[in-house]
């Protein structure tokens, strides 16, 4: 019987997200519904067919029509010197070409997001955003360090693994950081242990 460490907490065990194995092939291990459950507002963003190869979500068409509609504007509105730069985003999706035009558009509409807000590791944006814009700084690090390919999806089964334990690390992040009403005190005193592991 297969055996891994669950993304979450890195307990050893045999269980494993069966909509991945299912549609994309990939073994995904959560030791529990419970471990599953705290991080799945992360993970359901490339469960099933995202899973392997590793995409990005499609975007929704609210961002999708700002992303169109922005394209003219700068990348990175400031630069150190609070001068605006002129580097429009399509410049910068032109610099990308090796991406699909679906990573593109995330990577431009996340571009925006983050340049509304403060930039610190969390801010008042949507969980979403959030995890992504995070993913996607993570990823660009391990890029240049040669533990990633720059597109996301030429990633191989254990590099996409990788991928969906920092989504999974993300969540905790996030969960623990911005805790509603919707999350149980148990929960949130498994967070600091599951980011240990």
């Amino acid at each position: 019987m297969v055996e891994g460490d669950c993304l979450v907490c890195g307990n050893r065990t045999t269980k494993r997200c069966t909509r991945c194995l299912d549609e994309s092939g990939i073994d995904l291990f959560f030791c529990s519904p419970e471990c599953q459950k705290l991080v799945w507002r992360g993970h359901k963003l490339f469960c099933c067919a995202n899973a392997l190869p590793f995409v990005l979500p499609f975007l929704t068409p609210a961002e999708a029509e700002t992303a169109i509609a922005n394209l003219d504007k700068p990348a990175i509105p400031l630069d150190d010197k609070g001068k605006e730069r002129d580097v429009p985003i399509s410049q910068v999706a032109r610099d990308f070409l090796k991406l699909s035009r679906r990573e593109l558009a995330t990577i431009i509409m996340l571009a925006l997001a983050a340049n509304r807000v403060d930039h610190g590791p969390f801010t008042e944006g949507s969980f979403r955003t959030d995890v992504l814009n995070w993913l996607i700084k993570q990823h660009q690090d391990l890029v240049s360090h040669a533990v990633l390919p720059m597109p996301m999806r030429n990633a191989n089964r254990a590099q996409a693994t990788l991928l969906h334990g920092l989504v999974c690390l993300l969540t905790l992040v996030r969960v623990g950081r911005g805790a509603g009403g919707d999350v149980t005190k148990a929960q949130l005193q498994s967070v600091a242990s599951c980011m240990t592991a």
